[in-house]
């Protein structure tokens, strides 16, 4: 009897008492803290780099990068081009007639910088005793069927501007630098051996002005 009591006071010996499952159950409970905090700081820095990414991209456009997922390319477009004309109803015939025509609408906004500074009362005489009007500078010569306040319609403006450039290009075999040759200095008046030095300036500037916008467009697309 004496024996089995001392085998059984063995066994007993060893069975975990409550304290050191509760001991264990602590140590648990402190494992699954330190994972769940690292989790945190993980997550923390994950998100504190897509909002540093967002801001570098709105302080370089102008424009809010907010979920681009939730917003179509074509709101991101009305956005920013109405940020760069500050004019929403201008960039919104803009975009329109650009896709009308198949030509980026960087280009169509690109010119109505260097040619008006999207100013649609914007008027040059010029020394043939021309005269270009409006947002897009159409020549009166050119256009002899419009009234003169038709050329300050900034819907028929940017229509017209938009179809002639199309016209331009077609005719320039999609050189966009005669295109655009053809559209500042008249298609009779340059030819690709003869492209005077303030129609290469004024090309420039309109390459120049695409070229950002096209840079910038990327990156609240993100394509």
């Amino acid at each position: 009897m004496n024996r089995k009591a001392s085998i059984k006071i063995q066994h007993e010996v060893y069975k975990p008492s409550k304290v050191s499952k509760w001991i264990k159950g602590i140590r648990r409970l402190v494992l699954v803290g330190i994972y769940v905090s690292l989790v945190v700081i993980v997550v923390s820095f994950a998100e504190n780099n897509t909002l540093a990414f967002a801001g570098d991209v709105e302080r370089k456009t102008g424009v809010s990068s907010n979920s681009v997922s939730m917003k179509s390319i074509e709101e991101i477009k009305k956005e920013y081009f109405s940020g760069v004309i500050n004019d929403s109803e201008i960039a919104d015939y803009a975009i329109k007639y650009s896709n009308d025509f198949g030509i980026d609408t960087s280009l169509i906004v690109a010119l109505m910088r260097v040619e008006s500074n999207f100013n649609p009362l914007a008027i040059n005489h010029n020394k043939n005793y021309s005269t270009d009007r409006g947002l897009c500078q159409l020549n009166n010569k050119t256009f002899p069927h419009y009234k003169v306040g038709d050329f300050y319609n900034a819907e028929l403006n940017i229509k017209t501007g938009a179809e002639f450039l199309k016209w331009c290009i077609d005719n320039a075999d999609n050189n966009l630098v005669m295109a655009l040759a053809y559209y500042n200095a008249g298609y009779g008046n340059v030819s690709k051996e003869n492209v005077g030095d303030l129609t290469l300036s004024y090309i420039n500037k309109i390459l120049g002005h695409k070229k950002t916008y096209d840079e910038q467009l990327t990156m609240l697309i993100g394509e």
